[in-house]
């Protein structure tokens, strides 16, 4: 991880060894000088962990018992040192099924997608959920 992060990334996973590489490299390859990846494994029974492990000091590997793809991220969200608390916000894209955070200047239609995470049922991390 580098020191002084700012975004905190966070990958909720349950025995997704096979996207979860993809997924790191693709986070490390976006123009984010400074960020942090926390990768929760939620109990995977797969190969998880030694991907995960592969990537050294560059993530943040968290393992809990399975509890579920929320758990997973609340977790994820206890280690984080990027944006304060309060300061992030999440974006459900329906056509996606996944979570994304708008950019600092997001306009009036990113605005009007901005869901809460409660509110938006189903999915959330790599792999199936258990």
């Amino acid at each position: 991880m580098k020191a002084g992060s700012q975004v905190s990334v966070i990958i909720p996973v349950y025995n997704g060894e096979r996207y979860l590489a993809e997924a790191v490299h693709s986070i490390l390859a976006q123009t984010v000088p400074t960020l942090e990846i926390i990768v929760v494994d939620d109990g995977s029974t797969d190969g998880t962990a030694r991907v995960a492990q592969r990537f050294g000091d560059a993530v943040c590997y968290v393992y809990q018992p399975n509890r579920g793809p929320a758990a997973a991220r609340n977790r994820g969200l206890e280690r984080a040192r990027g944006v304060p608390p309060g300061r992030w916000r999440l974006i459900w894209d329906p056509a996606l099924k996944s979570f994304a955070m708008p950019a600092p200047a997001a306009g009036p239609a990113q605005r009007s997608r901005i869901r809460s995470p409660t509110a938006a049922a189903g999915g959330g991390g790599l792999g199936a959920t258990g």
